[in-house]
C-alpha cells in the first residue's frame, strides 16, 4: 500500500482519503446545511427537535455501533468491558457535537416531504427607537423578534411572491397569516 509523508509521518492513501470525506462533510454541515435550517426554520422548531427528538437517534445510533463492535470485534470478556467503556467516554464527550449534526440532517430530511400545510396568525409589534424600527410578531405557538432576520426575511420574501404588503408596511397590532409546511418528521418550516 503507498504512502504519503506529511509532517515527517506516513499516511496511507486510504486513511487520508477518508479524513478527506470527514472534513467534506462537516464543512458541508457546518457551510451549507446549518444556514439553511435556520433559514427555514423557527428557533423554537429547531429547539423542540433538539430537546424531544434529537438525542433519542444519537443514543439509538450509539447503541448500535456498541453493540456492532462487541459482536464483531471484542472477543473477550476483558476487551468487551474496555470497549464499553472506551465507547461511554465517546459518547459522552461527543454528545453536543453529534446531536448538533444529526438535528441539522434530521430537518433537512424532514423538508424532503411534505406531509401537510399550517396555517397560524401572528400579531405585528412595531417599536420605534432611536429612528429605528423594530418589529415583533407573536403568534399562539410561536414568537418572531427582530434579531431573527433570516425568518423575517424568508416571510416577506413568500408574502412578496403572494403579492401581500411588505413587512415594513405593516402596522402596529395588525395581524399576518403565516403559512408553515409540515414536513416528514411533522416539524413546521417556512418555504
Amino acid at each position: 500500500m503507498s504512502r504519503i509523508q506529511i509532517l515527517r509521518r506516513k499516511i496511507d492513501k486510504k486513511t487520508l482519503v477518508t479524513y478527506l470525506l470527514f472534513i467534506l462533510f462537516f464543512v458541508f454541515i457546518n457551510f451549507y446545511l446549518q444556514p439553511l435550517i435556520k433559514k427555514e426554520y423557527l428557533p423554537i422548531e429547531i429547539k423542540r427537535f433538539d430537546e424531544n427528538i434529537s438525542w433519542k437517534i444519537y443514543v439509538v445510533i450509539c447503541s448500535s455501533i456498541l453493540l456492532s463492535i462487541l459482536i464483531f470485534k471484542a472477543k473477550t470478556l476483558q476487551s468487551k468491558g474496555e470497549a464499553i467503556l472506551g465507547f461511554l467516554f465517546i459518547v459522552i464527550f461527543s454528545f453536543f457535537f453529534f446531536t448538533k449534526i444529526i438535528t441539522n440532517i434530521s430537518l433537512y430530511i424532514n423538508q424532503l416531504l411534505i406531509k401537510g400545510k399550517e396555517k397560524e396568525v401572528f400579531v405585528v409589534h412595531v417599536e420605534s427607537l432611536e429612528n429605528k424600527k423594530y418589529m415583533h410578531l407573536s403568534g399562539n405557538k410561536n414568537f418572531i423578534n427582530d434579531s431573527d432576520h433570516k425568518n423575517l426575511g424568508k416571510i416577506d420574501e413568500i408574502r412578496n411572491k403572494n403579492g401581500l404588503k411588505p413587512l415594513n408596511e405593516i402596522y402596529n397590532r395588525d395581524t399576518i397569516n403565516i403559512v408553515f409546511r409540515k414536513g416528514l418528521f411533522g416539524f413546521k418550516y417556512l418555504k
